[in-house]
């Protein structure tokens, strides 16, 4: 694989491109993540490039400008449910053919001991950026900008540079939400391939910068990779919504109900809350588990919806659907795993500041400092305090929980457009 060759321009360039590789779901946030950075960075940078997965659905409204250049590497992570785009058949010998390709590597290895010379799909990914370089003549003055940053993506463009003057990268800038950058098929999960890569690059702070999205993760990050890194929220730019007035009260479940997501604690935390405060003024409204996730049950799923006050909602929902939960909803309740979430943060957190409600959610999670900052919600550990920390909320009015939500909304947009105006700043200045 050659190196692109990349100069200086002539005459300046203050282009962006907006990548993310992941970003190929017809639902969840990668899409609403390009879309918000869009938004975003078009106040910092004269011409924003997204760059999306070429099985991104056309259909998803996106940006103009945006460009459908990566193949998708993580179906053994994340399986796509749909091809639309291209031959299905087509698309299946492909990725096999790669899979393949990359298993045989790694049993090889397991085998006899001896490295191959690289993972197929990093190689793949290089080709991609050398030939995105190659077609929008890339300079050092362009900045590459990771909405989130993922394994290939992240990997394949540090080896397309490999070969070119460390001087004469665009600048780039990384933002990690410790999803993605864990993902790949010969290690399982590791991103220390990725830190090494960084950390050999040497131009962590000159040419290259990191953000994370909580303070807890950017502090780790920081650590390993000896250099400045931003702790951003993800960014949001729904409008707020009215409180609903009308009774009961609603504490929302929103996101399809996964175990890392507390989905097998509601059923003790509702039965607590039942059993030592009013259940007749509040209703739970709970979106289900897929039947096909590995830890369905079924069982659990009936316990759920014999409960009186609890409105169990189907496990996938129309975008409009989703918006009418945040509508209906006074809080948002949000019981993480403690352990998975302990530097990751929650998009449903981004949304339900964007949207100006409080949420009850686990303590010792990545995202409890934004709560302790924003002063909008409280945090628990047992289903006992869980259950009192919802009754404290049915105590307030729709008054105070508005007032108190715009503040935190407020004071939000206010932390991350300075966040983000100094990194775009490093990255603008010759």
């Amino acid at each position: 694989m050659n190196s692109p060759k990349l100069t200086s321009s002539k005459t300046g360039s203050s282009r962006v491109f907006l990548a993310d590789p992941v970003c190929v779901l017809p639902f969840g946030h990668n899409a609403t993540g390009i879309n918000t950075f869009t938004h975003h960075l078009k106040k910092n940078f004269e011409e924003v490039i997204p760059l999306v997965c070429k099985e991104l659905p056309r259909e998803i409204p996106m940006p103009p400008k945006t460009e459908y250049l990566f193949s998708y590497f993580y179906e053994d992570v994340m399986k796509i449910p749909q091809w639309k785009n291209h031959s299905a058949t087509r698309i299946w010998l492909r990725e096999t053919r790669k899979r393949y390709s990359n298993l045989y590597r790694k049993r090889f290895d397991k085998k006899t001991g001896i490295r191959l010379v690289t993972d197929t799909y990093k190689s793949l990914a290089a080709k991609e950026w050398c030939a995105i370089f190659k077609k929008y003549g890339v300079t050092k003055e362009d900045t590459i900008y990771f909405a989130g940053g993922d394994y290939y993506g992240i990997r394949g463009l540090l080896l397309a540079l490999r070969k070119t003057n460390p001087v004469d990268w665009p600048k780039i800038h990384i933002y990690l939400i410790n999803v993605m950058e864990n993902a790949c098929l010969n290690k399982g999960y590791s991103s220390h391939e990725i830190f090494s890569d960084l950390l050999g690059a040497g131009t962590l702070g000159r040419r290259i910068f990191i953000s994370a999205e909580v303070e807890c993760y950017a502090t780790y990050l920081s650590n390993i990779l000896q250099c400045e890194v931003a702790t951003m929220s993800f960014p949001s730019v729904e409008q707020r919504m009215p409180l609903p007035i009308e009774k009961p009260f609603v504490v929302g479940v929103a996101g399809a109900g996964r175990p890392d997501k507390g989905y097998f604690r509601l059923l003790d935390i509702i039965k607590a809350y039942n059993k030592n405060y009013d259940a007749s003024n509040i209703k739970f409204q709970i979106q289900a588990m897929n039947p096909i996730d590995g830890s369905y049950d079924k069982a659990y799923e009936k316990k759920l919806s014999k409960i009186a006050n609890v409105e169990l909602l189907k496990h996938r929902l129309t975008d409009e659907e989703i918006l009418d939960q945040y509508r209906r909803a006074h809080i948002l309740l949000l019981p993480y795993d403690p352990d998975i979430y302990a530097m990751r943060g929650s998009a449903i957190q981004s949304e339900a500041i964007a949207f100006g409600r409080h949420m009850i959610a686990t303590k010792n999670t990545g995202f409890e400092s934004t709560i302790k900052m924003l002063d909008n919600g409280i945090t628990c550990e047992t289903d006992d305090e869980f259950a009192r920390a919802i009754n404290a909320y049915t105590k307030q009015s729709v008054e105070e929980l508005t007032q108190s939500g715009i503040k935190a909304q407020e004071k939000h947009g206010r932390v991350f457009e300075s966040t983000l105006n100094t990194i775009c700043k490093e990255l603008t200045q010759s």
